[in-house]
């Protein structure tokens, strides 16, 4: 009984590997950029427009809540 019962990896198990390696570089750094492009098309300003456009009362926390205090 001499059968091997392992195989050598395939060409595409390797081009897999090469694909996951890439995937893993590039898009993590992609990702915020893209989130922003997004946010800025559907609310039709910038990120700091959006800030500085008076959408959230100030002193308040995200709109909502009692005040800050002063320090």
């Amino acid at each position: 009984m001499t059968q091997k019962t392992t195989t050598p990896p395939s060409s595409a198990s390797q081009m897999w590997a090469r694909l996951d390696t890439f995937v893993r570089e590039q898009v993590p750094p992609f990702l915020p950029a893209l989130l922003e492009e997004e946010s800025t098309a559907l609310w039709g300003r910038p990120q700091a427009a959006r800030r500085a456009s008076g959408d959230t009362p100030t002193g308040l926390r995200h709109g909502y809540g009692k005040p800050r205090g002063r320090r």
